[in-house]
């Protein structure tokens, strides 16, 4: 029997059609306090004091961007222009200069500008380089005039005016503490409008309280690189020729301005020559620090040349972090990847001795478990997981909680802590001995159970930590609400109506709500005081500003409400 031929097989179409993508559904409230809303806000009370409308100052953004992709230059230069002799009037929420210049769309009076590193009182030369609907963003060129604000001998660091990580270092630490009460105030003024007035006519905005460090604070940097392939190509090929390598790539922070303001910078051609290309400015040192940290970047950028050759991937980051060792680090420690060398000495850790005979050293590995001791109370955590990078002024936050936990009842003296949002449970660890019981809730099972792990490292037996479901999050809280203050602490995006309802419905006697983006907690405090059952029973005790990050722009919030 002979074999039959199998004739060739045919495509098929597959007539069956794809399953379309769903859209994830964008919760309408998480969208307020949005860093794109400030700017409008800021705008728009800018505007109110010139007697602008936003019509008179809109710009033909469409039209501007459609040059862009057409590579029209010369079109394109009528609107990214250079503008002379620009006074600065205001200073957004993100730190940056406001000022006005004329419009050049037709039927338009003026356009709002904004200038990094201006004051207010500033008089400035600025390049445009990007239109948006409502305002154009430039670079500051020269300061013609300088404001009463400004003292330029107080810049600490020799990349100020150029790198985006600090806004404020030509100005007293003073400035910086009204600016920055200036932004939460804004913040309830714009997200808040139904509580603000009250606010604000109790004088129930306080002083920002200060950091005891103003420099050499941050315990963690990520800095990166950018590594195109033909940087990658030519470094290869020098290799094989046996040649060294002519143009390295820059490991920092991202540019904040594309000129240079400063005299010190203008004619400094070695800087002009490393940072001409690209986004990224390379650095050799961060003022806002600690030593240990910029010797763990010195060794990082050494680690990076040897690298980047052979580096798969076009982006190249880099993670710093400082932590606590109860033995003198060792080279072992090295070479497990656990500490990082000394700079000039590859065969030595790189470490400092503090108090209690504990060691300060630093690591690049972010799965590494890692230790901080704050407030007498030892964490443990990832390295890569959420910490305060400013544990100089993280004490003064637990008092503030402390103090603002404090209830009156003569009938009951013991005193209750939920810890929401919880985290590695740094809040309720270190406010556990002053308290008869802490409970911490976290909708993170694995959060829950290191803070539980940290409570044991701590020998503390009256807090638990539970992993809650985010809809009945407060279903296993037991205790009095009469005799209960509630920590939150959520992350940027701030919390949810569905949580704030479960609040409300709890009662607690006292709400500690502490923020790291004060736009969100402005919207959360709205709600929550007006929309949900109970949100009517409390009071206002007052909104006091932290200042985790000198010489930046940044403040955490903590506002206390009281039930009556």
């Amino acid at each position: 029997m002979s074999e039959i031929e199998q004739p060739p097989l045919k495509k098929v179409k597959n007539t069956v059609p794809k399953m379309k993508k769903m859209k994830k559904e964008v919760d309408p409230f998480s969208q307020i306090g949005t860093y794109q809303q400030v700017q409008e806000k800021d705008i728009e009370a800018l505007l109110a004091e010139q007697n602008l409308t936003v019509e008179e100052v809109t710009n033909d953004y469409a039209l501007v961007s459609k040059l862009y992709k057409k590579r029209e230059k010369e079109a394109v230069a009528k609107y990214n222009r250079y503008v002379e002799n620009v006074e600065i009037l205001a200073i957004t929420s993100q730190g940056d200069g406001m000022g006005l210049i004329d419009s050049v769309f037709e039927n338009k009076t003026k356009q709002v500008i904004i200038v990094p590193f201006g004051l207010v009182g500033d008089v400035v030369n600025a390049q445009i380089h990007t239109t948006q609907k409502m305002a154009v963003i430039a670079d500051l060129v020269d300061v013609i005039k300088e404001s009463s604000m400004r003292d330029n001998s107080l810049i600490n660091c020799k990349y100020f005016g150029i790198c985006q990580g600090c806004n404020y270092q030509h100005t007293s630490y003073d400035n910086q503490m009204d600016l920055k009460k200036k932004t939460i105030v804004n913040a309830y003024k714009y997200f808040a409008p139904s509580i603000f007035k009250g606010i604000m006519d109790s004088d129930k905005f306080m002083d920002v309280v200060q950091s005891p460090n103003k420099y050499k604070y941050r315990t963690k940097i990520t800095p990166h690189a950018s590594l195109p392939v033909i940087l990658k190509k030519n470094a290869l090929e020098a290799i094989e020729r046996n040649e060294p390598i002519k143009e390295l790539p820059n490991l920092g922070f991202d540019k904040a301005n594309r000129h240079y303001w400063r005299k010190e910078h203008k004619n400094d051609t070695a800087l002009h020559e490393k940072n001409k290309f690209g986004s990224i400015l390379d650095i050799e040192t961060c003022s806002i620090a600690t030593d240990l940290i910029n010797n763990g970047l010195k060794v990082s950028k050494q680690k990076l040349v040897k690298e980047f050759p052979k580096f798969k991937k076009n982006q190249y980051n880099v993670f710093v972090r400082e932590q606590t060792t109860d033995i003198e680090p060792t080279l072992k420690d090295i070479e497990e990847n656990h500490v990082l060398p000394k700079e000039d000495d590859a065969t030595k850790p790189a470490f400092e001795q503090i108090k209690d005979q504990r060691f300060r050293s630093v690591t690049s590995n972010q799965r590494q478990t890692i230790q901080e001791i704050v407030c007498g109370k030892k964490f443990n955590f990832v390295a890569n997981e959420f910490f305060q990078i400013n544990t100089s002024i993280l004490p003064l936050v637990i008092d503030h909680v402390l103090k603002n936990s404090e209830i009156d009842n003569k009938e009951d003296s013991k005193r209750y802590l939920v810890d929401a949002y919880c985290g590695s449970g740094f809040i309720g660890i270190c406010c556990s001995d002053k308290m008869e019981r802490v409970l911490g809730v976290e909708v993170s099972e694995q959060a829950a159970l290191s803070a539980a792990e940290n409570a044991k490292l701590n020998s503390i037996e009256n807090c638990k930590f539970i992993a809650g479901d985010a809809e009945k999050i407060f279903k296993e809280v037991d205790t009095p609400n009469e005799l209960t203050t509630v920590i939150m602490d959520p992350s940027r995006k701030g919390s949810n109506q569905g949580f704030l309802k479960q609040l409300s419905e709890f009662k607690p006697k006292k709400i500690v709500y502490i923020s790291c983006n004060v736009n969100t907690q402005a919207r959360d405090m709205e709600y929550f005081l007006k929309e949900t059952e109970n949100g009517g029973l409390y009071q206002i005790d007052h909104v006091t500003g932290f200042d985790f990050f000198p010489q930046t722009h940044h403040v955490e919030s903590v506002i206390v409400l009281t039930k009556k």
